[in-house]
């Protein structure tokens, strides 16, 4: 009986870790660095960006840049590519005008964090 409750107790333990890593991935991070960034809630964005995607963020928000607000999106993922540290997410927003227009965006692991990166070139 109690190889069977230490077993039972090991599997959830897997399914957990299991659940968070899908839940801690590209798409998440892109789709919440979206969601925060829409609504002009700069700080919680940037907990879901580097340090550079940071600065232009700040940057941006001390010019007064509110006019990419979007309090309706959306998020719809298109396609999510992992090669290693690196990652790019392909979405659009369902609930925006152009709901044709696909955004593709590029993300780094840090630590073991993925964080979007839009002040790459790649």
């Amino acid at each position: 009986m109690m190889k069977k409750a230490m077993i039972a107790m090991a599997f959830a333990g897997l399914a957990l870790v299991g659940l968070s890593s899908c839940e801690s991935g590209p798409e998440k991070a892109t789709r919440k660095f979206y969601e925060y960034l829409s609504t002009g809630q700069i700080e919680e964005a940037e907990d879901y960006c580097t340090e550079r995607t940071e600065r232009l963020l700040e940057m941006a928000a001390a010019l007064g840049s509110s006019k990419e607000l979007n309090p309706n999106f959306k998020f719809k993922l298109v396609e999510e590519r992992i090669e290693g540290r690196e990652a790019w997410v392909k979405f659009t927003d369902i609930a925006g005008k152009g709901q044709n227009d696909t955004t593709e965006v590029y993300l780094i692991k840090v630590d073991d964090d993925w964080k979007v990166d839009i002040a790459s070139d790649k």
